[in-house]
């Protein structure tokens, strides 16, 4: 083991004292109040080290939070209650115009926005590998995610490519994006090293009679997106996802019309002396991110890190797993239309960012395929698209403000809404798990929610050149 260990830590140390050194440590500390999903007070700490010199980086994150959502680590009378995760752990190396990260890192889309439809705004972590290219003209990326690995919850093991094909024209760019999630392995190395569009990879492995013919459950997505920006002035986007479209509308109007399976988003922020305000939409037909399953057929590719709405819970029963840590693309899920306005700005030092959003959601699930029915047989023909006989009605306000004081940074970071018939996780109807109609649905209640949380912390930074 001495002689394995060996070889990569001189490795690491020849990369460090080439690039130069440039260690900092964060530590902070946040108590929060909240309301949602239930009302409760914890607390929660951060710690994490990073060497951020060209061309070489890491980072290393810790947390620890006593918020009950998951057990605490090892006994409660010997960590007090906390639980630990491992936030970010991962090495970077750039090397213009080619860009290369490992490790278990948080990642994000191509645009600019809340609401991202291919990766979450949300800052979700997986264990990842990515490589990209940008001259000024052309930029190209391909990145690799771990969703499930030798799983203790689930039969499968499955992972997901995400892709990225764009020029450059001076201030606009236009991309192609491109997302594939598998079944049966964790990574397939022809989805991240053949830098064909995995559309093309699916149908040419998986297709049968030939000797090449893989097994396993393959989904891509695909879509566009193209954003502008003018440097110190304004930046402005739109994208679109499509999971599924009805291509017979066109090609055969008489055959069975599928429902749509699509997203979309448009936005932009315009800086002014006043501050910097954003206002963003998207929206999301029923279906769009879900697995297809159909009489005794459950695929489980949904776009989503887990292959299930909830978890067992160390209390006894279940717990929800949410939509915003479940999904990999857009944050608020299927059949749901948003809107939002942002607004930010450093007033006296201490620096403000705002938002108010609304929201209208249906029933959804990122992993039971037709929710209470069977098949898309039982959907009926056409687009469905927030057509439940009752609907989530949503809106929310938001305000962080951070003040830095030397090496400490102070913040208070609060939420105040209202939720009328608040979305709940349900048990559907029809249970039959070969084909994923067992797993639990959010669907709108009779009920109303009020959404309050209230976070005050204290972080301190310490760098050593």
């Amino acid at each position: 083991m001495e002689h394995l260990l060996r070889g990569p830590l001189v490795v690491l140390l020849l990369l460090v004292s080439l690039s130069g050194f440039c260690l900092e440590a964060d530590f902070s500390g946040t108590e929060t109040l909240t309301t949602d999903p239930q009302p409760m007070q914890y607390q929660q700490f951060t710690g994490s080290l990073t060497h951020d010199l060209a061309p070489f980086h890491f980072i290393a994150s810790l947390l620890a939070t006593n918020d009950d959502k998951y057990k605490a680590s090892f006994s409660d009378s010997f960590w007090a209650g906390y639980y630990f995760m491992l936030l970010d752990g991962g090495l970077s190396f750039d090397l213009a115009p080619f860009h290369l990260r490992v490790g278990r890192l948080g990642h994000s889309d191509s645009v600019s926005s809340p609401y991202s439809l291919f990766i979450s705004s949300n800052p979700n972590r997986a264990v990842l590998a990515e490589f990209s290219y940008d001259d000024g003209r052309f930029f190209y990326s391909d990145r690799w995610l771990q969703l499930n690995y030798r799983s203790a919850l689930y039969p499968d093991d499955r992972g997901a490519n995400y892709k990225v094909y764009g020029l450059h024209a001076r201030n606009l760019r236009f991309g192609f994006q491109d997302s594939v999630v598998y079944t049966g392995r964790s990574f397939d190395p022809e989805f991240f090293f053949n830098p064909s569009p995995g559309f093309f990879l699916q149908y040419t492995n998986t297709l049968a009679g030939n000797p090449w013919q893989q097994t396993g459950n393959d989904n891509s997505i695909l879509g566009f997106f193209v954003d502008y920006t003018a440097a110190d002035a304004w930046y402005a986007y739109a994208q679109i996802l499509v999971d599924d479209i009805n291509a017979n509308r066109i090609i055969n109007p008489t055959s069975y019309q599928n429902p749509d399976k699509i997203a979309w988003s448009l936005g932009g922020k315009l800086q002014t002396d006043f501050g910097t305000f954003g206002l963003f939409h998207a929206g999301a037909t029923k279906y769009t991110f879900e697995p297809y399953g159909s009489h005794g057929y459950d695929s489980r590719y949904g776009y989503t890190y887990y292959p299930d709405s909830t978890y067992p819970s160390f209390e006894g029963g279940t717990k929800p797993i949410l939509n915003e840590e479940n999904y990999i693309g857009y944050l608020n899920g299927e059949n749901n239309l948003s809107f939002k306005a942002e607004y930010s700005n450093v007033l006296y030092g201490f620096a403000l960012q705002a938002g108010l959003e609304f929201q209208l959601s249906g029933s959804k699930s990122p992993a039971n395929p037709w929710h209470e029915l069977w098949s898309y047989e039982e959907a009926g023909q056409g687009t469905k698209f927030l057509d439940d006989p009752v609907l989530e009605k949503r809106l929310t306000g938001s305000l962080l403000v951070k003040k830095p004081l030397g090496n400490w940074t102070f913040s208070l970071d609060g939420m105040l809404g209202y939720a009328w018939n608040a979305l709940e996780l349900t048990n559907a109807t029809i249970t039959d798990p070969s084909v994923g109609n067992d797993i639990w649905i959010w669907k709108p209640s009779a009920s109303n929610k009020l959404i309050a949380r209230l976070g005050l912390g204290v972080g301190y930074s310490w760098k050593l050149n």
